[in-house]
């Protein structure tokens, strides 16, 4: 082996923190929680394990291990194929949802503006808080359902997001479906288990990260007020939404299939 290489290696160990455990150390997401391995490196892991568990000559404390690790893998499988299904329709139904988050968001703004001439009007707050339950329709509809349109006759200038919007030939069970997750919706913001204020709460889930995320927060913040006061400098300030279009819309998560 070169001096060099080898003075590199030396290196590269020294300055390395070693992972006080067993087994390869778990590899982490951005927002810091456990990176799931992806389907098929699981499903290999799993046939490795299931193939030595199928011979006769290896001993008891091997095959204990063994099994346990078997479980192990069904386990992780079963989170994984979950983490792909949901990374699947949140792709699919993503511009879908952007655009009616964005519809739903006006409705309840235009009311909130409508209540401050009239704050006792009671079919007012009615209606408003019908539409929030239909802006919490949006941002927790469940993960591993096929998306039912709020709005299915809405036309779209995306293509794209109005075929996927369009419901299926059975509109009565469609009907009933979306009428019985928005009973779940307005029950469970009822109990305050979702916001009745969802408009408030909609930048409070963290953005993926960008090239300066590994820069310290003071730091971050201070290059985004001078961003800010050159880009107010430039243009004049419009009342306009944080995303102009579904792709620099990120709120729904990332759509990336990864394995």
């Amino acid at each position: 082996m070169p001096a060099d290489r080898t003075k590199a290696t030396k290196g590269h160990e020294k300055n390395a923190k070693p992972y006080k455990g067993k087994g390869k150390a778990p590899q982490h997401s951005q927002d810091g929680q456990e990176k799931i391995p992806g389907v098929q490196k699981i499903k290999s892991s799993l046939r490795q394990a299931r193939r030595l568990l199928a011979k006769d000559n290896i001993n008891a404390d091997v095959r204990n291990t063994t099994e346990r690790r078997v479980k192990a893998l069904e386990g992780e499988l079963e989170k994984a194929e979950t983490a792909k299904k949901e990374r699947t329709l949140a792709a699919k139904y993503h511009k879908v949802k952007f655009f009616e988050r964005q519809k739903a968001l006006r409705k309840v703004q235009q009311l909130k503006r409508e209540l401050t001439d009239s704050p006792d009007d009671a079919d007012l707050q009615s209606r408003l808080f019908e539409q929030r339950v239909d802006l919490n329709y949006v941002l927790h509809y469940p993960k591993l359902q096929k998306y039912i349109s709020l709005y299915p006759s809405q036309k779209s200038d995306d293509a794209e997001a109005e075929a996927d919007a369009q419901p299926p030939l059975d509109s009565s069970e469609t009907d009933a479906a979306r009428a019985e997750i928005r009973d779940s919706i307005r029950e469970q913001m009822k109990q305050q288990i979702l916001p009745n204020e969802p408009e408030l709460h909609l930048d409070s889930r963290p953005r993926a990260s960008g090239a300066n995320s590994g820069a310290p927060k003071s730091k971050q913040t201070t290059q985004a007020k001078t961003l800010k006061s050159k880009s107010t400098a430039q243009k004049p300030s419009t009342a306009r939404p944080a995303f102009q279009t579904a792709e620099e819309d990120d709120f729904f998560g990332n759509d990336d299939d990864e394995e």
